[in-house]
């Protein structure tokens, strides 16, 4: 038997999102990664890359 999950995100910056299981090692061995190219304007009230903080 298999498990699946439906879910929905909102994400307030863009760029890729990268989603595994609580099992890390899965995603090195197993492969179980999913990326999220986010599209939208960027937010840096929530996240600037090129902070120093």
């Amino acid at each position: 038997p298999g498990t699946a999950t439906v879910g929905e995100m909102e994400l307030a910056v863009p760029g890729p999102i990268k989603i595994v299981d609580h099992a890390l090692s899965r995603a090195g061995r197993r492969g179980a990664l999913a990326v999220v190219d986010v599209e939208g304007e960027p937010n840096p009230d929530v996240y600037d890359p090129g902070s120093d903080e």
